[in-house]
């Protein structure tokens, strides 16, 4: 039965073991990117986290509107931005600070995140980014190791001086726990000290750009105190009878490369499933990549289509959908033409035109409703170049996973067991020529036992001894005497803490 501080040896050990497990796995998880973690800066997430907060982030399958993820961005994809995900799928999030105004710039996709927040310790990432702040938490980790698996007990059984011993199991344990420990402190600095080089990003495509929007000078007046109809406002009839509709059409890849039309058309139609087209602009042949082409809206002439229609059918008069389409058809450098398209959208009754299921963009040139579309693909990206320093944390790290499976293998026996073992041997050396005392009984020798802190050593013929360098205090049948060259032993019984060896 084990004492109370062979338990605490025990437990203390046992403690040690599963701190140092947790420090592999927390090493094995560095080195795989399955976490990682960010120390925070500037306001963008107050306040939710502050400067100097320090925040663990893990790889998830996946992630949701709402949850704080980090990811690469800035000048090559070296700094590491940690915000809340407000839109997007897997395959680009939109990202943006609690704190900040504006968007993220850059959407990255699932598999570029490197992880969502899940531990955060406020306050203290700025000392944790001085490299020996986290030297001095490596040490002093190993150290707290070492003293909870090797420090001694308070109370360790002495017996007499013995020959030194060979290298045991227990020893070779020991060696492998302090293997175990400078493998872990060596992957976790070659993680810390891991700088992977970013793959460049690919070269952004060329894109085709138009803009649609009306216009036209009216009267200064209650209805349009500026003068002027931007698109947007409501045209009333009785005010105006024609608006200007222009399309500009332009695109940033080389203009020397860049051929093609582009023209605008005007289709109109009611409920009852009349529909029409009339042409506003030819097609008209791209300058420098760019065209601008003019149209009017005659809104007289499309209400007295829209009511002759109506009247040859019976459908009755109502409102007239108005759109109006821009087109364009577009080579760049002799390739296959792309199709362009957008549309000006309204609705036209007998008292006004208005815009319909669009919001204009205010730009340099005024309102315009302005689409954006590509040209030509980006190309593909550049192969990430290999993190020179990835082989060397998987070899740390299956070394260290090797180390601590043996380190289990070979754990030691009880304690007691090898200890009472040991004194044995030690005893069975040391029963020469020495004072003999006897004791009046076995409960006497005990309390000896206790008070001397010395094991109890019993014959084969029936004698029961402590022995010490300069005395052996014995009780029982026999006598203790030294026959050559040792004393047999039948069993030794440590008597304060209870533990024996056979």
């Amino acid at each position: 039965m084990k004492t109370p501080s062979a338990t605490y040896r025990s437990l203390r050990r046992l403690l040690g073991v599963f701190l140092l497990a947790l420090l592999v796995l927390a090493g094995g998880a560095l080195a795989s990117g399955r976490i990682a973690y960010v120390v925070t800066s500037g306001v963008s997430m107050q306040p939710t986290y502050h400067a100097g907060d320090f925040v663990i982030v893990a790889k998830a399958g996946s992630y949701q509107v709402g949850e704080i993820a980090a990811y690469r961005g800035g000048a090559g994809k070296r700094t590491t931005a940690l915000h809340r995900i407000i839109g997007g799928d897997a395959g680009g999030f939109e990202f943006k600070g609690d704190n900040n105004q504006s968007v993220d710039p850059l959407r990255p996709t699932s598999d570029e995140l490197i992880g969502r927040a899940v531990v955060h310790v406020p306050k203290v990432g700025a000392a944790l980014k001085a490299p020996l702040t986290r030297a001095v938490v490596l040490l002093t980790l190993a150290l707290a190791l070492g003293l909870l698996i090797f420090a001694p007990s308070s109370k360790t059984v002495r017996h007499a001086p013995a020959a030194p011993r060979p290298l045991t199991a227990r020893k070779a344990w020991k060696a492998l726990v302090v293997l175990d420990v400078v493998l872990a402190a060596a992957l976790g600095v070659a993680h810390l000290r891991a700088d992977t080089p970013a793959a460049p990003a690919p070269e952004k495509g060329t894109t085709q750009t138009g803009a649609l929007a009306y216009q036209a000078n009216v009267p200064v007046s209650d209805t349009y105190p500026a003068g002027r109809i931007a698109t947007g406002d409501p045209v009333f009839v009785k005010l105006l009878n024609a608006v200007g509709v222009s399309f500009r059409y332009s695109t940033d890849a080389p203009p020397e490369s860049v051929t093609g039309t582009a023209r605008l058309d005007l289709e109109l139609s009611n409920a009852s499933g009349w529909r029409t087209s009339l042409s506003m602009a030819p097609a008209t042949p791209l300058a420098a990549g760019r065209a601008e082409l003019r149209g009017v809206l005659d809104l007289p002439r499309i209400q007295a289509l829209a009511d002759g229609v109506a009247k040859t059918t019976g459908a009755g008069a109502g409102g007239v959908n108005v759109t109006v389409k821009a087109s364009a058809d577009v080579s760049v450098g002799g390739a296959a033409s792309i199709a362009y398209s957008s549309e000006l959208p309204f609705k036209l009754t007998s008292t006004a035109l208005t815009l319909d299921k669009v919001t204009p963009t205010v730009s340099p040139d005024g309102p315009a409703v302005i689409s954006e579309k590509p040209l030509t693909p980006a190309p593909p990206a550049a192969p990430k170049p290999k993190d020179p320093s990835r082989g060397l944390r998987t070899a740390l790290l299956v070394a260290l996973l090797a180390l601590v499976m043996i380190t289990v293998l070979i754990w030691p026996e009880s304690a007691g067991d090898k200890a009472g073992a040991a004194t044995v041997q030690a005893v069975g050396a040391d029963l020469g020529p020495a004072t003999r005392i006897q004791v009046a009984d076995h409960a006497a020798l005990e309390a000896l036992a206790r008070s001397l802190n010395e094991p109890i050593v019993e014959g084969e013929d029936g004698w029961k001894a402590v022995v010490t360098p300069s005395a052996i205090y014995w009780t029982g049948a026999g006598l203790p005497t030294p026959p050559a060259p040792g004393l047999p032993v039948r069993r030794v019984r440590q008597a304060v803490n209870g533990s024996r060896g056979d």
